[in-house]
């Protein structure tokens, strides 16, 4: 009845019978020694190796991206313009201190530039901050869109109390608002 096996031989070895997997079973396997973990080390990245593959993030909509990125443009050319206007301090708020009504006389005193530099500065340093988060946040495929609003936001928090506290120490301004509180008129130019 048992009649020679027509399959072919296997090429690496051959199958156990029942009988032989029990008593191997019954043998214990031969141990292996284990690496001591205090002599464990990492792996060394070699300079030709491949980066590793990063771990995806949650789906984030393409829109983020968009959006982020169209944030950041525009972040960009306000920076740019209000650096500019920032840095003739003394020419801008001269300039505005007429429009509120005051004469040419009363708002064109000695005022010093340096506020605007440090106003433009915190902007320029802000952007810089914003970008840098934002796009570590679009490579991890994170969710982005809030950041360039919450930099803006921080910047010019930073901006506005510079501003107000140089603006309550200008002669001028002091003098717009004396004539305010008195319910007088300004001069017109």
């Amino acid at each position: 009845m048992s009649e020679p096996d027509s399959r072919p031989r296997p090429q690496y070895g051959e199958y156990a019978s029942p009988e032989e997997q029990r008593a191997h079973i019954r043998q214990p396997l031969p141990q292996t020694a284990h690496p001591d973990p205090a002599e464990f080390s990492w792996p060394q990245e070699r300079p030709g190796d491949a980066p590793a593959a990063t771990v995806p993030g949650p789906n984030v909509a393409p829109t983020d991206r968009l959006v982020t990125i169209v944030m950041l443009a525009l972040g960009a050319m306000h920076v740019l313009m209000s650096s500019v206007a920032l840095m003739s301090y003394s020419a801008t708020m001269t300039e505005a201190l007429m429009m509120l009504g005051l004469t040419r006389e009363q708002a064109d005193v000695a005022r010093s530039d340096a506020p605007g530099y440090i106003m433009a500065a915190v902007l320029i340093v802000g952007y810089i901050a914003t970008v840098w988060l934002s796009l570590r946040r679009l490579r991890a495929q994170k969710r982005s869109w809030w950041i360039p609003l919450v930099g803006w936001a921080a910047a010019w928090l930073v901006v506005v109390i510079v501003q107000t506290t140089t603006l309550m120490g200008d002669p001028a301004f002091q003098i717009y608002l004396d004539l305010a509180m008195k319910g007088l008129e300004t001069p017109t130019p």
